[in-house]
C-alpha cells in the first residue's frame, strides 16, 4: 500500500431554527441585522467582528446539500478581509480543525427543489416545495408525482435545472409557467421566483485559533480565500476577499472556485491512500481500518474515487470504513479520509466471485517530446465489454472511452492526451473472451480538441 501525500440568531425581533417557525415582535425589523458589543455576545455562537461591533452568523433553512432564503438574506453578516470571526465559550480556550462549508449561489428560483432530469422531462413531486414560498401554494393544486415538460414554453433540458434540482436561470419575482403531467393528467402551474438557493460547493479548514483578552476566541481566513457564502456549524456569513469599502458589490463574485477540481480539493483537505486493482473484480467488500488520531470520530469522512472519476461515500463507524461494490474496474482507486492526521491502519478487500474470465492486453509506447495531442486506441472485434487505462511512467492514468459499433461488431476504446510529457506510456486493455483485440496503437492528432480527459495523479 502506498500513501499519497498532498498536501440561533437571536435579536429583539426574530428567532429562526433550521427552517422552523418564525417568531417576531416588530415586523419592520425582523430582517435587520442586530449589532452587539463584546459584553452582549453569547457563548457557543460565532460572530463577525467589525470594529467594536459584533454581528451574529445566521442559520438559514437547509438540508444536507443546500440552503435557501425567502426574505432573510439580509440577516447574513458580511466578513471582510482583515476582520475576524469571534467565538465566546465558557469551556474551551482554543478551536482547532474548524470546518468551513462554502456555498454556490444559484440565485432566485421558484420554491421547488430536488428535481431530477431524465429523457426530456423534469421529475419531482409537490411535496418538494419550500415552506412559505409562492410555489408551495401554486403546486397545492397538484398532488403526487409530477413530470415537467416545458418551462415558459420551452422544452426542459439538463440545463433547465441546477445541481441541487432547482429551476435555473430565473430572476427575482419572475413568473414561471409550467406544463406538466400530474400522474396521467396534463396540466399547467404558474409560480413566482421568490426563493434564493445555494448549494454546497467547497470545504475548507481554518487554522489554529487565537485566544484574546477580550473574552472571545478569534479566527480568520487565509489571505487566498475567495469571496463567497460560507458557514461554520451551519451558521452563515458572506466573506469578501478585500478590505471593507475597496471593491464594488458587482465585482465581488461569490462563485469563483478556489480549487481547480475535486482532485485538488481532496489532495489538500484529505489524507490519501492508493488502492491498485490490476484486473476487474466483482462483488467486492472493502473494510478500511483507521486511526482518527487527535480528530473526533464523528468528524471522520471517507470518500473512494474510482479510476473513471466516480465518488463513493463510505460509512465510517467505530474506526472502520466499509463499502460493498458490485464491480471494481482495473486501475488506481484513491481512498480519501478526512480530517488530516487520520491514518489507515489496515485494508481488507474480499471478493465473493471470480473475475469472470477477463483478459488483459498490454502494450508500451515511447512518446517523443513536442507532440501537442496524442490519441491512444485499442480496436476490437465483437460486442462484448472493453475497458482500460493508459498509464504514464509517473503513475498518471487516463481512462479509455469505449465507442462500439453494433452494425459491424467492431469498435474502439480510446483516449486523447493533450500536450503529453515525453516518456513511456503503457496501455492496459481489458476484455472477455467474446471480444478480440485487433490492434493497439497511438496516433498524433492535429488541431484543437475539446474532449474531456479524466486524470488521477499519484
Amino acid at each position: 500500500m502506498k500513501k499519497i501525500f498532498a498536501l440561533l440568531i437571536i435579536s429583539s425581533c426574530l428567532m429562526l431554527s433550521a427552517c422552523g417557525e418564525k417568531f417576531f415582535i416588530n415586523e419592520e425589523e425582523q430582517y435587520q441585522l442586530v449589532r452587539y458589543t463584546k459584553d452582549d455576545i453569547e457563548t457557543d455562537t460565532y460572530y463577525i467582528k467589525n470594529g467594536s461591533a459584533f454581528y451574529s452568523t445566521y442559520e438559514p433553512c437547509r438540508n444536507n446539500s443546500a440552503v435557501w432564503f425567502i426574505k432573510d438574506m439580509s440577516l447574513i453578516p458580511d466578513y471582510y478581509k482583515g476582520e475576524l470571526i469571534a467565538y465566546k465559550s465558557n469551556s474551551i480556550t482554543e478551536l482547532n480543525h474548524v470546518s468551513i462549508q462554502r456555498y454556490y449561489d444559484y440565485g432566485y428560483s421558484i420554491g421547488l427543489m430536488g428535481i431530477t432530469y431524465e429523457n426530456g422531462y423534469g421529475y419531482c413531486n409537490n411535496g418538494m416545495t419550500i415552506d412559505d414560498s409562492n410555489a408551495e401554494k401554486a403546486f397545492s393544486k397538484v398532488d403526487g408525482s409530477l413530470k415537467i415538460e416545458t418551462i415558459n414554453g420551452n422544452p426542459v433540458s439538463s440545463d433547465s435545472f441546477t445541481p441541487i434540482g432547482s429551476i435555473a436561470n430565473l430572476s427575482e419575482g419572475e413568473e414561471v409557467k409550467f406544463e406538466l403531467y400530474n400522474g396521467t393528467e396534463f396540466t399547467e402551474v404558474t409560480a413566482t421566483a421568490d426563493v434564493r438557493f445555494m448549494g454546497a460547493f467547497e470545504q475548507f479548514e481554518l487554522g489554529k485559533s487565537e485566544m484574546t483578552k477580550n473574552g472571545y476566541i478569534s479566527l480568520s481566513f487565509n489571505d487566498d480565500m475567495k469571496s463567497g457564502y460560507y458557514s461554520i456549524d451551519g451558521q452563515m456569513f458572506r466573506y469578501h476577499d478585500h478590505p471593507r469599502g475597496t471593491c464594488s458589490e458587482e465585482a465581488d463574485n461569490p462563485n469563483i472556485a478556489y480549487y481547480e477540481n475535486k482532485e485538488e480539493e481532496y489532495s489538500v483537505r484529505y489524507e490519501q491512500f492508493l488502492v491498485s486493482v490490476s484486473e476487474p473484480t466483482y462483488e467486492v467488500k472493502m473494510d478500511f481500518s483507521y486511526d482518527a488520531g487527535e480528530n473526533k470520530e464523528e468528524d471522520v469522512r471517507c470518500i473512494l474515487l474510482s479510476p473513471d472519476g466516480l465518488e463513493y461515500d463510505i460509512e465510517c463507524k467505530d474506526g472502520v470504513a466499509s463499502i460493498a461494490l458490485d464491480k471494481m474496474i482495473a486501475g488506481k482507486w484513491i481512498l480519501n479520509i478526512y480530517p488530516k492526521g487520520s491514518v489507515i491502519t489496515n485494508i481488507d478487500i474480499t471478493s465473493s466471485q471470480a473475475e469472470r474470465g477477463s483478459m488483459v492486453e498490454e502494450k508500451e509506447f515511447e512518446i517523443p517530446d513536442g507532440i501537442n495531442h496524442v490519441r491512444f486506441i485499442a480496436e476490437y472485434i465483437g460486442t462484448g465489454e472493453v475497458w482500460g487505462t493508459v498509464e504514464y511512467e509517473d503513475g498518471t492514468s487516463f481512462i479509455l472511452a469505449n465507442k462500439g459499433d453494433t452494425r459491424d461488431n467492431t469498435g474502439n476504446a480510446s483516449t486523447i492526451v493533450d500536450f503529453p510529457a515525453a516518456g513511456k506510456y503503457t496501455m492496459h486493455v481489458y476484455h472477455y473472451n467474446d471480444t478480440a483485440i485487433d490492434q493497439v496503437y497511438y496516433e498524433e492528432v492535429n488541431g484543437n480538441l475539446d474532449e474531456e480527459i479524466i486524470v488521477i495523479e499519484e
